[in-house]
């Protein structure tokens, strides 16, 4: 609901785009959004030669993130505040008997940090053969405001989805330092610019600017804000 929130914001706000921008005085509109909006690198290692490739995300909105439910731990029942809530409770036997399972809110994050497989990665610096590939995703920029969206829904073995029945321990303060992206570095092989498509150039065209005007009606008809970016930019604008 948020997003969509964010969406109707940003229509209004595109729509007002001539008007704030005469009162501002710079040329682009910073709609609410942009205080919510990040970018996150992955970083591609090739297996066949170990050549390194790194890919941008468009920008987002909302952090969405895995609950490790193997890294969950059941809560210590000698603990004064486990007992305290327990006699607070003692009107429902059920509360009583289940004991929740918890999670660090730092598993959640090593878990979307860690190095994944792709098993059929087309790569093509090797004439566009396929090779596995290791990816890992970092953060580009950090927006001023992190909205986190934890994944409590899975699909079970008979495909039908369920809630996962755990609490989330988020502390006070958090560092995400570590989750920022580095891009190339020296001494890494990266993959040629020119491989990357059919085109001759070596070097790519600058992307379009996206149409303000067009942005907000597209985005009238009830399409996201990042899908009618992407679409715009894919046509040229």
């Amino acid at each position: 609901y948020f997003q969509h929130l964010l969406e109707k914001l940003d229509r209004a706000e595109l729509g007002a785009g001539d008007r704030l921008k005469s009162k501002s005085g710079t040329g682009a509109v910073l709609t609410t959004s942009h205080l919510f909006s990040y970018k996150t690198e992955s970083r591609l290692v090739c297996e066949a030669d170990n050549i390194i490739k790194y890919k941008e995300s468009p920008a987002e909105t909302m952090l969405s993130l895995r609950i490790p439910k193997s890294k969950s731990t059941l809560p210590d029942t000698h603990m004064p505040d486990v007992k305290r809530q327990k006699s607070e409770d003692h009107g429902d036997e059920e509360k009583e008997k289940k004991e929740v399972p918890t999670v660090a809110f730092d598993a959640c994050l090593d878990e979307w940090n860690a190095p994944t497989t792709i098993d059929d990665y087309r790569w093509p610096h090797l004439q566009n053969s396929i090779s596995p590939a290791t990816s890992q995703t970092r953060f580009v920029n950090f927006p001023r405001y992190l909205l986190i969206h934890m994944q409590r829904y899975e699909l079970g073995d008979d495909w039908q989805p369920y809630k996962i029945e755990v609490d989330i321990d988020v502390p006070e303060e958090i560092s995400l330092q570590k989750f920022k992206g580095t891009g190339p570095q020296e001494g890494e092989k990266i993959a040629p610019e020119e491989a990357e498509g059919d085109a001759e150039p070596t070097t790519a065209p600058a992307a379009p600017a996206v149409d303000e005007g067009a942005l907000g009606q597209l985005m009238d008809m009830g399409f996201n804000m990042n899908g009618c970016k992407r679409a715009l930019m894919a046509v040229g604008g």
